[in-house]
């Protein structure tokens, strides 16, 4: 089977999304299948030095191209706009010109230009086209009339284009089941995650006294100020431990509010924010790390969500903390498996984080019990080729309806 992915993100070097689609696609190799991952637009911002320098490569195997022949966007605005259209009436030429070697369209993407232009390419060369979403619609867009409207009109048509959807989470599968059109399949899929990739082939790293966060700064999606805080409850008794954030601190909503508290509780010395780290070293530290911690607070994200770094932290052995939103209770235990606190709530969160060092033998084991949640739920390589039947059901299902 061949698949085109149409990935409207940053790749390969990206956020959890770009991570997700990768590990997809290796599944798909790994079984034998062929990918090619197309991505519409460039995304790296002008005068900054960028993580993906490459319009064109292989990586892991899996071959992706960036449409508009550059990944830098420029700095002068109509400039902009003319590469943006050449760079989407390129995909089409692409996605037109593979079109004997493809079999399904994959579309990671929400904008609704691309999402019709590649559904009219779909129409066009006859192939299967499926939707891989894993938040909830507009999550983070302002609302007002005039978008309220255009939001409205997108949920009510665009979702109802594809053949298929991929969700991560039972929430959004229950959302999109009156979204989509009738003859149109769901499949849960739910975070994945390269097993291997934590498996230590020599001794197992040295551990730090390390408690360790990574993903994006912010409060709003990651409960970034509620995880300085609980900290700071830890440090007064554990003077020893460190808290590293791994993230850009530069692209956080909340900047000020994070050095605001670091200077207020005074742990200038016990809070390390690394700066964006290459995936090789932030593997490295999540694994020599003694606990790794989420504080997801309650929202209509957090809901339907399922973040792909939960089956990392898992997948390392190591007490993970984390708050119970979402569904996370679905795959994990408080004290079994994981150590779940109450979300939005700063001595739950503390109150885990105590719990974890009060007896951290019998956190390693609890730790060591949510590892094989990881490599059992997760495992991209089975995942994957639950996706595959997906794709080969859907395929033969549209040609016999032609």
């Amino acid at each position: 089977m061949n698949i085109l992915v149409i990935l409207d993100d940053l790749y390969p070097n990206g956020m959890a999304l770009a991570a997700r689609i990768h590990l997809y696609a290796r599944g798909f190799i790994k079984s034998g299948h062929e990918v090619f991952i197309l991505i519409p637009r460039p995304y790296e911002k002008y005068g900054k030095v960028p993580k993906n320098a490459d319009p064109h490569g292989i990586v892991d195997n899996v071959e992706f191209k960036y449409s508009a022949l550059t990944t830098v966007r420029s700095k002068y605005f109509i400039i902009r706009q003319v590469v943006d259209i050449f760079s989407l009436l390129n995909a089409a030429v692409i996605t037109f010109q593979k079109r004997k070697q493809t079999d399904v369209l994959l579309v990671v993407s929400n904008n609704a230009v691309q999402i019709l232009l590649f559904k009219l390419m779909a129409l066009i060369t006859k192939k299967v086209i499926i939707l891989e979403k894993s938040e909830f619609p507009f999550i983070f867009k302002k609302k007002n009339p005039s978008t309220s409207v255009y939001q409205r009109l997108y949920i009510k048509h665009i979702y109802r284009l594809f053949d298929g959807i991929i969700v991560i989470s039972k929430s959004l599968e229950a959302y999109f089941m009156t979204k989509k059109k009738h003859s149109a399949k769901l499949l849960l899929v739910p975070i994945i995650v390269d097993s291997q990739v934590f498996i230590d082939t020599t001794d197992s790293p040295r551990l730090t006294d390390e408690v360790v966060y990574a993903g994006i700064l912010n409060q709003s999606k990651d409960g970034i100020l509620d995880i300085i805080d609980a900290f700071c409850r830890l440090n007064q008794i554990y003077k020893d431990k460190k808290l590293i954030l791994i993230g850009d601190i530069e692209a956080s909503e909340c900047k000020e509010e994070i050095y605001n508290s670091i200077l207020k509780h005074n742990v200038e010395d016990s809070v390390i924010i690394t700066g964006y780290l290459p995936r090789s070293e932030v593997v490295a530290r999540l694994k020599k790390a003694e606990v790794l911690i989420l504080a997801k607070p309650a929202s209509l994200q957090s809901e339907h969500s399922f973040p792909t770094k939960v089956g990392e932290y898992l997948a390392t052995g190591k007490p993970v903390v984390l708050t119970n939103v979402g569904c996370v209770n679905q795959y994990l235990t408080d004290g079994i498996n994981a150590f779940i606190a109450e979300p939005n709530n700063i001595e739950s969160l503390s109150g885990k984080l105590l719990e974890v060092y009060s007896d951290y033998k019998r956190s390693l084991e609890i730790g060591s019990r949510g590892r094989q949640v990881a490599f059992n739920q997760f495992d991209y390589k089975n995942q994957t080729n639950v996706i595959i039947d997906f794709f080969r059901e859907r395929i033969n299902k549209k040609r016999g309806d032609a």
